[in-house]
């Protein structure tokens, strides 16, 4: 009797585990559901729970809950993915995640998983979205390994170079390495040629931070946090390149995404400029390989670019199969030698490029000439005595428009008298921002000069605008 009664129990304890596991369909609601989230989305909502409630809408209704990590705004539709067998990402679509406060609670649902659209193998959800970013808390490297760094770094758009993103350093014109890989850069180290073997491809700057690829089509935003460059298109698995930096402007973090993802992890030693090693992740439909180099540097020029290292590479790659027993392959160690010729803008040919282009896009009033004479107009004081019986006059205001468009370090350049200059100048400072100038394509700082014109005993007159 003792070995029925154990036996009965094992029974019932197996019958018990399994019901515990996650079946698609569910098999009862509410149903617990696997889920993973990206470091930047559990940011901001740290999610506790998905269960699946039941079916709605031609689809399963999914309730998300949790905490929130962190203020965010305001609503943003969050990218989902199903996770199917090996691991492997299939798109679920983009769904509105609320508005959260610190600490706040949050309970929201979706409706996901519809019929006939659904993986059979569907295992759980993973939510990512490629324009979430963490502002201020990051991760460094050192020798020793991936350390929690608590400093805020802050670095501007400008020390953030696509230059800085590459791990180079001085104004580089053009790298091409041993296996046919060539970046071109402008004068200011954006990139606007890529070439890979017969591949060639060109981007052009269309706006402050926009750019074309002319190759692929696609329409890229750069934006910028305290220590990240990001580029990405818009469009539905998009590419996206992220540049993460260290408080030298070093490069620790490049993510490239484009459905699936490539991440590499730079590795230093105290302040040298150059990384001892790099890992790399990649992941696509077939597998993923994670990789190892190890490099020593025999050749670095003047700027401090290699110009020729030994690399030791290790790769481990797995193979998916769709009996669930996934082949791994651990590659033994190779070693390589790498080379590479880097062409530099004379430092005199950067600056002349520089004061050249500096009016090629010169800093313009939002909403153009209409909305700056109705913006004087509205705020001047035409009638005070001393302006009113001056007679006639232009005062000449000089000022600077920074990268950011702010109006600053205002001076008269054409006196009238003193009631007209006091008048024009406190109009000039008192503008909202501008349009900033552009520098190939880049916000740059540029001086404008602004005519304004006094007449006796009449309203104010704004008559022209000179931008020098």
């Amino acid at each position: 009797m003792k070995k029925i009664a154990v036996l009965l129990w094992m029974i019932v304890l197996a019958i018990s585990a399994s019901a515990q596991q996650f079946s698609w369909p569910p098999q009862t609601y509410p149903s617990s559901v696997p889920y993973k989230v990206s470091e930047e989305v559990n940011y901001y909502w740290s999610i506790e729970q998905i269960t699946c409630i039941g079916k709605g809408n031609g689809g399963y209704k999914f309730r998300i809950k949790g905490t929130a990590g962190h203020d965010f705004e305001s609503n943003k539709t969050v990218d989902m993915f199903y996770i199917v067998s090996n691991n492997r990402l299939v798109t679920a679509g983009s769904y509105f995640f609320p508005k959260v406060s610190k600490g706040q609670k949050f309970s929201f649902e979706v409706v996901s998983a519809f019929s006939g659209y659904t993986p059979a193998d569907f295992q759980g959800f993973f939510i990512h979205d490629k324009w979430l970013s963490i502002p201020k808390e990051r991760t460094s490297q050192s020798s020793l390994g991936t350390t929690q760094n608590n400093a805020i770094i802050k670095l501007t758009p400008e020390q953030m170079t696509r230059w800085r993103g590459e791990g180079l350093y001085g104004n580089v014109k053009n790298v091409t390495d041993d296996k046919g890989t060539s970046l071109t850069f402008n004068s200011i180290g954006n990139i606007i040629r890529y070439q890979e073997g017969d591949y060639t491809t060109s981007y052009s700057y269309t706006s402050p931070r926009q750019y074309t690829d002319a190759g692929g089509g696609f329409k890229y935003e750069i934006v910028f946090t305290d220590s990240t460059r990001k580029e990405f298109d818009k469009s539905p698995c998009g590419p996206t390149d992220e540049f993460t930096f260290d408080s030298q402007c070093r490069v620790i973090k490049h993510s490239y995404f484009e459905c699936h993802g490539d991440t590499k992890k730079y590795f230093y030693r105290d302040s040298e400029k150059l990384p001892f090693k790099m890992t790399a992740e990649a992941r696509f439909e077939t597998g993923e390989d994670f990789a190892t180099y190890i490099f020593q540097y025999l050749n670095v020029d003047t700027h401090g670019n290699w110009t020729k290292r030994k690399v030791t590479k290790t790769i481990k790659s797995v193979e998916y199969s769709d009996n669930g027993k996934n082949k791994v392959i651990n590659s033994a160690p190779e070693t390589s030698f790498e080379t590479r010729i880097i062409t530099y803008y004379p430092e005199a040919a950067t600056a002349s490029t520089a004061v050249a282009t500096r009016t090629s896009q010169s800093p313009s009033f939002v909403g153009g000439q209409a909305a700056m004479k109705k913006f004087f107009a509205d705020n001047a004081h035409p009638r005070k005595p001393a302006i009113a019986t001056a007679g006639y006059g232009e005062v000449i205001v000089e000022f600077t428009v920074n990268e950011s468009g702010e109006v600053s370090s205002a001076k008269l350049k054409g006196r009238v008298s003193v009631s007209m200059d006091e008048e024009a100048l406190r109009l000039v400072n008192m503008m909202p921002k501008w349009n900033p100038g552009l520098t190939d394509g880049q916000p740059a700082k540029m001086k404008v000069q602004v005519g304004l014109r006094f007449f006796p005993n009449q309203a104010f007159r704004y008559i022209k605008a000179m931008l020098d």
